[in-house]
């Protein structure tokens, strides 16, 4: 277990806030457990100490640790069987429907390949077959499956590997990744040849060892000699899920998760995250001895954190969600991070999740929204949609939260709740204050908020499907249902017609919207901008500013290469249009490397001539221009997707057409798609969000901000209000 003190990469900072402005709070020191159904991603480690206590929770999962230095200290042949939890304690718990996880860690003195390194050693023979008797670690993991089959369903192999100072008291791991990888492996391939069905995950790490060392990921490192396995597709990559640990900044239990999930992006692999530690050390607990100081947290706070974090966990898709722990037991260096105290008294923040449980328990939909003041999470469930929000600086903020039910309440912390009434025309809004932040301290010379305020929830029952606070749109030819919007405008219109429509900008992704300064309309292949004489011109959507990028969801698309750009035709030259045709045709040729890739003749015919100029009287001659007006120039040679030799790719300034041999077919990119991805953060693949994270429009979208702008400094005179809302 790893006390994490700051998320130095999380720019969006919580604070949240009780039902009104008050900055000092009167927070008991206990709480009474309450009557809540369970959740079955909710755990706790070390649950079996009080195992009544954990179920009213609402815990339905519990983690426990082998220390095979405890089970087989003389040898292979020496077998202790564990005192706590014993044996019948683990299968009373499986058999009241609580899901077992157990933890490997630690080689004893017989079996450590490096005695120097102690426990934390790496074993014997691990490099031998599973089945070879010296591979000490697989007889082990073998025996372990064969004594917990029908028990223990899944196994985390070690914890924290990557905290990599030996001076550390959380040092477990002398090896490398590769040599992890190694050990990862042969658990897997022991344990399921004795239990097919059980999950093997990578140990909890830290994330932040090795992000404030500058060192890279070990996970990533285990990952890339996963990927370099050629064993390891067919047995899936030897593992089944990823272990995250999350302390002290709550927001980490949406960032940490969704990194990881960008490395395993990166090495084509799909698993789900699990957090399988997460708690921030209380100060002023009898029990603490802690300073009241950063990074610690006031049992309030702490309270505050497992709301915010649970939260943010379910908005990163985390499969599981483990707190560290149930009972203090031996608090560790004066931090005691039981939700029980050793007097069976309960924190603060065992309310605090017993309220995530009742509000938020089966609920697998979830968007999250940033502001300049704050953070919402909606989860949309049915007619009931439920909104977790906090403030993100120490100053009071007001959440204007448009209100779409017929009723609503906010419920804090506690689960104690209280009507709310809209205001406002139309549905109207919840104005709700929020408090600000309190848990700050300096970090690499900044102040800055690790955890926020209270959290307030707010459910809003009778939702109807698609309500929205947006004016209504007509529904009528200019509306496409496929998408639920309208192209308002009339010279957007007129262009959309002539320019060939679906066919060759998609659908519309958005309303009309002002964009620094211009109008804007966002299509799925396109995005169209009123320039200031009324025409329409596209936007250059791989150009700096907007989409500059080549990773989008898994694809590589190439980026401009000078030498192509340096070829092309100067605007308004003698010859321009027959010059073009000349240039796109060498540049984009319908045979690549034996594919029909046909991109000089889905250039030439994107526009028809029946289309632009339905009333007749327009020359042919004129095509090449307005093809070019939708593609722009080549700005790349067409290149192979390194990922998938089915796919080749060929940039234009305006988009990408992407060849499938699979179809024998040539597209463009749905960049208008990406670029709306980008903005709201909804439907963003992992791999583009990490190129744009530093972009003024990344999530930029808020409809809890004024003009619907979440850092309105970066993107002056635009205005995103309503941009994105279906009608």
């Amino acid at each position: 277990m790893y006390r994490r003190l700051f998320s130095f990469c999380a720019v969006l900072l919580l604070a949240l806030a009780a039902f009104g402005p008050a900055t000092v709070r009167a927070d008991p020191l206990s709480v009474a457990a309450r009557s809540v159904p369970g959740d079955p991603r909710l755990g706790v480690a070390e649950s079996y100490v009080n195992p009544d206590a954990a179920w009213t929770l609402g815990a339905r999962w519990e983690r426990v640790t082998f220390q095979w230095t405890q089970i087989q200290p003389g040898g292979t042949g020496d077998w202790v069987e564990p005192a706590t939890p014993t044996l019948a304690q683990l299968q009373a718990d499986h058999a009241r429907g609580v899901d077992i996880v157990g933890l490997l860690i630690n080689t004893p003195g017989w079996a450590q390949a490096q005695p120097a390194a102690g426990v934390h050693s790496p074993p014997t023979g691990l490099n031998l077959a599973p089945d070879d008797p010296a591979n000490s670690w697989a007889q082990f993991c073998r025996k372990m499956a064969q004594r917990y089959d029908g028990v223990v369903s899944s196994w985390i192999v070690w914890n924290e590997p990557d905290v990599w100072d030996p001076a550390s008291p959380f040092y477990t791991w002398a090896g490398d990744a590769p040599t992890y990888y190694q050990l990862l492996k042969v658990a897997s391939q022991a344990i399921k040849s004795v239990q097919p069905a059980a999950k093997i995950v990578i140990a909890g790490t830290t994330f932040y060892w090795d992000a404030n060392a500058g060192k890279p990921q070990f996970l990533g490192q285990v990952l890339a000699a996963a990927a370099a396995d050629p064993s390891g597709p067919a047995n899936g990559d030897y593992f089944d899920a990823v272990a995250a640990h999350v302390y002290t900044t709550a927001t980490n239990a949406y960032w940490v998760p969704k990194d990881f999930t960008a490395l395993l992006t990166k090495h084509g692999m799909q698993k789900p995250i699990w957090i399988d530690e997460m708690n921030v050390a209380p100060y002023g607990d009898p029990a603490s001895s802690l300073p009241a100081a950063a990074p610690n947290a006031t049992l309030a706070q702490q309270a505050d954190f497992m709301l915010e974090a649970y939260a943010d966990a379910l908005a990163a898709g985390v499969q599981r969600i483990g707190v560290y722990k149930m009972v203090d037991v031996v608090p560790q260096a004066g931090a005691p991070y039981g939700l029980m105290r050793n007097d069976a008294s309960l924190r603060p923040a065992y309310g605090a999740l017993q309220t995530a449980v009742a509000t938020l328990g089966g609920l697998t939909t979830a968007q999250m929204r940033t502001g300049q003041h704050h953070i919402a999470i909606t989860f949309p469930n049915g007619a009931q949609l439920t909104t977790v929000a906090w403030n993100t600086g120490p100053s009071v903020y007001t959440l204007n939260l448009c209100a779409r039910g017929a009723s609503a309440r906010m419920i804090d912390v506690y689960g104690n709740s209280v009507p709310l009434a809209a205001v406002g025309p139309g549905s109207g809004a919840y104005q709700i204050p929020l408090a600000p932040a309190t848990a700050h301290g300096l970090f690499d010379g900044r102040d800055l908020y690790y955890i926020g305020g209270t959290p307030v929830i707010v459910q809003e029952d009778g939702v109807t499907a698609g309500a929205s606070c947006a004016p209504a749109l007509a529904h009528d030819a200019r509306y496409f249902s496929q998408t639920g919007y309208r192209v308002d405008n009339d010279a957007f219109w007129r262009y959309f017609q002539a320019r060939g429509g679906v066919a060759t900008f998609g659908y519309p992704v958005s309303r009309t919207f002002t964009l620094l300064g211009f109008t804007t309309q966002l299509f799925q292949r396109q995005a169209m901008q009123l320039a200031p004489d009324g025409s329409v011109r596209l936007l250059n959507l791989l150009d700096p500013g907007l989409l500059p990028y080549t990773k989008f969801n898994g694809s590589q698309f190439p980026a401009a290469d000078p030498a192509v750009t340096a070829k092309a035709p100067a605007a308004g030259s003698a010859g321009y249009a027959a010059a073009v045709v000349q240039f796109v045709q060498a540049m984009a040729p319908d045979l690549w490397q034996g594919h029909a890739t046909d991109y000089f003749q889905t250039f030439q015919s994107t526009v028809k001539l029946s289309q632009a100029f339905p009333t007749g009287g327009g020359s042919a001659g004129l095509l090449p221009l307005l093809n070019l007006e939708v593609w722009g120039l080549p700005t790349s040679p067409p290149v192979a997707d390194p990922n998938n030799h089915n796919f080749v790719y060929q940039r234009f300034q305006r988009g990408v057409m992407h060849y499938d041999a699979g179809c024998n077919c040539t597209e463009g990119i749905l960049f208008g798609d990406y670029l709306k991805g980008v903005m709201t953060g909804h439907n963003l693949p992992a791999d583009l969000a990490s190129e744009a994270e530093s972009s003024p429009l990344f999530r930029q979208y808020d409809p809890d901000s004024s003009k619907y702008l979440a850092r309105p400094e970066q993107l002056s005179t635009s205005d995103l209000t309503f941009a994105f809302e279906r009608g």
